[in-house]
């Protein structure tokens, strides 16, 4: 109890130096008697704390030096949080069952999380404190894995939600996960619905045949007809360069050119049933539905014609194209974007509050399919189908409420900010990563087309749709060195990162997918290379090791038993590396989805790891590569005079972690000078 009560009521009053009433932070738990600790308590002390005393910290040596004691606090905390949770010396002595000691370090994690996030987001930026907030950052992603996770995630899976959908939670949304617990999760049948589901995939998402795919109608027991607007009329729209719409007049659906009256474009997923094309169309009880939706959002009531690829997109391959080439025109030009999706429409409504409904839309299939992204940013007003109605986006969301949302919906807060003057209108390419993270597709060949029109103007939808043959690749992979090839300049950091790769021949440094990226890859801030049909072409730092790294077929071998190699190394497959120049010695360990053997002589890194190295205890990117000897003509690359137009050749072998290690001494590798050279990664 008293370990306990220091570590939350404690830790807050020496940290915010303010007196915590016990009514404030705790309130009557689920069981008779018991006691909790109020999250939302939590929140007002921590915001008051952040708004109203750290905001009012400055620069000069009294803050500084203030700063500094919230930050030892914090280390010292998060030390003896880690301890326990790993020794189990207080909490499992007490006799506690396994369950209720991760509930108290979850409840006392929860408390250390919000403090130590809203002290490192207000200090890093400071150079005097950034040494004493990089150790905060780098405990949080080791701490919060473990119990607090561990806890949270459980009550959830009990409470019926999608392992899936548990897996969107990033780690700066933690704070909000345990208000979740509260929530029913969305089930379109029952509680049963997620039980066949795992980290990978919805059940209730996943359309296993598509052959065998058929339009749901409103209600399990209609059998009503198929509405299908003239095919002969939407094919000749397409044909002439115009997007078709339709009206439903109660009895049938009459095709009209979209451009001759303000028309609502409708944005869904093909797996919640509404998928269909204009030869096979859609139940008539569907399409009342959706015409009765579209009147809605009319501010006279009245009926305004609607598209929906269901039924304005024909199933032949020539028209289909026409109609993806129209596909953000059709969009951008809509006087109205409506979203209807299955989760949003049965859980948000207009009396729930907006975070709740925000963290619902976050759970919604309609974020996390790639299509959908142009989808809503084009429309020039979005709506969305609540339970009791539709309601206007930026009705529902304001800019000013929109904080959890820069990291939970980020296509509504790029929506609410991009309006303000002076704020330029264009996605910019490390925007687009970031909200296309965890987003998928069907067909992953359909990932470029379907944000084309958000990607720079040099990227042409023309030459990804017309991408010639290649019997060594796959559809998705050509597109991607299209795209690529096209783009030409390409971030420096782009290889600099653990995802899947193309195996493409000189494409091997290049990303599979844009939907694992991290944006930091994809920012110009550290300049670009250049991408060639054989390379990538950009300057680099270069270190020679003195002997070739091979790393064998099982990663558990590693440097053998008396090498003296920590256990996480040894796991991930690494080696060390020893940097005379620092007198350092770094732990080498492959970031790469699958491990592989293989075999390299040289590390790249960035710019910024010139000065870091050796100085911090912070973990540096490098990639392992293999040098074409061929080109080399010196042992020392300062003398070979390699060039932009000469590049040094090197093959991309995988993406690695190299961080520094604390313990005994080990012997390692040796890594030769760093060198700022001109590179060709292959």
């Amino acid at each position: 109890a008293l370990w306990t009560s220091t570590m939350t009521f404690g830790l807050l009053e020496a940290v915010t130096c303010l007196r915590i009433s016990e009514s404030i932070l705790l309130v009557p738990g689920p069981q008779e008697g018991e006691v909790i600790l109020s999250g939302l308590g939590l929140l007002r002390v921590l915001l008051f704390w952040q708004h109203k005393i750290l905001a009012a910290l400055g620069n000069d040596e009294d803050s500084l030096e203030e700063a500094r004691r919230i930050l030892h606090l914090l280390q010292r905390a998060l030390a003896v949080l880690h301890e326990d949770e790993y020794q189990k010396a207080l909490l499992a002595g007490a006799g506690l069952p396994k369950e209720q000691q991760d509930d108290i370090h979850a409840s006392v994690a929860h408390t250390h999380l919000f403090l130590c996030t809203i002290a490192v987001q207000h200090f890093t930026n400071i150079a005097e404190l950034h040494s004493l907030c990089e150790p905060i950052r780098r405990s949080l992603s080791r701490n919060f894995s473990t119990a607090l996770m561990r806890s949270l995630m459980y009550k959830l899976l009990d409470r019926g939600w999608c392992p899936k959908t548990l897996t969107y939670f990033p780690g700066e949304l933690i704070f909000i996960i345990p208000n979740l617990v509260n929530l029913p999760p969305f089930t379109r049948n029952g509680p049963e619905d997620h039980l066949l589901c795992d980290d990978d995939s919805c059940a209730i998402y996943t359309i296993t045949d598509e052959s065998t795919y058929v339009p749901r109608h409103v209600h399990p027991s209609c059998r009503c007809e198929y509405q299908k607007p003239s095919l002969d009329d939407v094919s000749r729209l397409l044909s002439q360069g115009l997007v078709p719409a339709v009206v439903f007049d109660g009895t049938a659906l009459r095709v009209v050119p979209a451009a001759e009256n303000p028309y609502v474009a409708i944005s869904y997923v093909w797996a919640e049933g509404m998928g269909s094309t204009t030869d096979e169309g859609l139940p008539t009880c569907v399409v009342e539905r959706i015409s009765k939706l579209v009147w809605e959002t009319a501010p006279e009531g009245d009926q305004s014609p609607f598209w929906m690829d269901s039924l304005c997109v024909p199933k032949a391959r020539d028209e289909r194209k026409r109609a993806i080439r129209l596909m953000a025109q059709t969009y951008r030009d809509a006087d109205k974007g409506l979203v209807i999706d299955d989760c949003i429409r049965t859980l948000c409504s207009f009396d729930s509050c907006w975070d709740e409904n925000l963290v619902r839309i976050f759970t919604s299939q309609w974020v996390r399919r790639v299509w959908t992204l142009q989808e809503g940013l084009l429309a020039r007003e979005l709506w969305f189908e609540f339970a009791d109605g539709v309601v206007r986006a930026s009705e529902e969301f304001s800019p000013e409420e929109l904080g959890i949302s820069r990291v939970l919906v980020s296509l509504l807060n790029f929506r609410a900010h991009r309006r303000r003057p002076g704020t330029p209108q264009e996605v910019q390419l490390h925007e687009l990563i970031s909200m296309l993270q965890m987003r998928t597709t069907s067909k992953p060949e359909d990932e470029l087309v379907a944000i084309s029109s958000l990607l720079p103007s040099c990227v042409k939808l023309d030459i990804l749709l017309s991408d010639s043959e290649d019997s060594g690749s796959s559809a998705a992979e050509r597109r991607m060195r299209s795209f690529l090839l096209q783009l030409r300049e390409i971030p420096r950091g782009v290889p600099f990162w653990g995802a899947t790769r193309l195996t493409i021949p000189g494409f091997t440094w290049a990303p599979r997918t844009l939907t694992t990226e991290v944006s930091r890859s994809w920012s110009v801030e550290l300049g670009v290379g250049i991408c060639t049909g054989d390379g990538l072409i950009a300057q680099y730092l270069l270190a020679k090791l003195e002997e070739p790294v091979s790393l064998p077929p099982d990663p558990s071998t590693c440097g053998g038993e008396g090498a003296g190699i920590p256990t996480d190394i040894v796991k991930g497959g690494g080696v060390f590396v020893s940097h005379q120049s620092s007198r350092t010695t770094y732990g080498l360990v492959p970031q790469k989805a699958e491990y592989a053997p293989c075999t390299f002589d040289a590390l790249l890194f960035l710019d910024g790891d010139r000065t870091t190295m050796g100085s911090t205890s912070q973990t540096i990117q490098c990639i392992a590569v293999a040098l074409d000897m061929d080109s080399t003509i010196s042992s020392d690359l300062n003398a070979v005079g390699v060039s932009a137009d000469a590049p040094l050749r090197c093959r991309y072998v995988l993406y690695c972690d190299f961080t520094p290690f604390t313990g005994r001494p080990v012997a390692g590798r040796v890594l030769g000078k760093l060198c700022k050279t001109w590179i060709r990664l292959a």
